[in-house]
C-alpha cells in the first residue's frame, strides 16, 4: 500500500510498466462484452458512454482490455472522497510497443465509469500523485 508523498515519488521513480506488460487478449465484440463481467451492473450504459466520445471507434475497439484490467491490474489508485477506483494495466502490442489502459469504476466495481486506452505516462503520474492510496501488483524486477 502506497500513501505518503515520499512513497508515491519512490513508486513513480521505480515505475517501468513495460516490464509487467502482458499480450493484448483477443478482440471482443459488444455482445461478448455484454456477457462478461457478471458483477457489473451497467454494461450497456458503459458501451453507450464509450460510443458518445469523439474517439468512440478506438475506445470500443479496446473492450477486450476491460476484464483483464479489472481482474488483474498492475496497480489500483483510490480516491476516498470520490469513491472511485482507477485500475491501470499495461499491454504489449503485436509491434512490440506498449499500451496502458485505465479503467475507472465506482460502487465496489459494480459500475464501470470509463475506459481510456493508451494513457500517457504523464497522465498516470498525475493520477498517482492525486490518489489517496495505491495498491501495486507489479512484482519488483519483473
Amino acid at each position: 500500500m502506497i500513501q505518503s508523498p515520499e512513497e508515491k515519488e519512490a513508486f513513480i521513480k521505480s515505475l517501468d510498466l513495460r516490464t509487467s506488460a502482458t499480450p493484448i487478449p483477443a478482440s471482443l465484440d459488444v455482445e461478448g462484452f455484454l456477457k462478461s463481467l457478471k458483477g457489473v451492473k451497467n454494461h450497456k450504459r458503459f458501451i453507450e458512454h464509450l460510443a458518445s466520445r469523439e474517439d468512440k471507434q478506438r475506445r470500443l475497439g479496446f473492450l477486450n482490455l476491460v476484464e483483464p484490467t479489472l481482474n488483474h491490474p498492475d496497480f489500483v489508485m483510490l480516491n476516498n472522497d470520490v469513491g472511485r477506483k482507477k485500475y491501470a494495466k499495461v499491454f504489449q502490442k503485436d509491434n512490440g510497443k506498449h499500451l496502458t489502459y485505465l479503467l475507472v469504476t465506482a460502487e465496489d466495481d459494480k459500475l464501470l465509469i470509463t475506459g481510456i486506452p493508451d494513457v500517457r505516462r504523464s497522465y498516470i503520474i498525475k493520477e498517482i500523485k492525486d490518489a489517496d492510496i495505491i495498491y501495486s501488483f507489479i512484482r519488483p524486477g519483473s
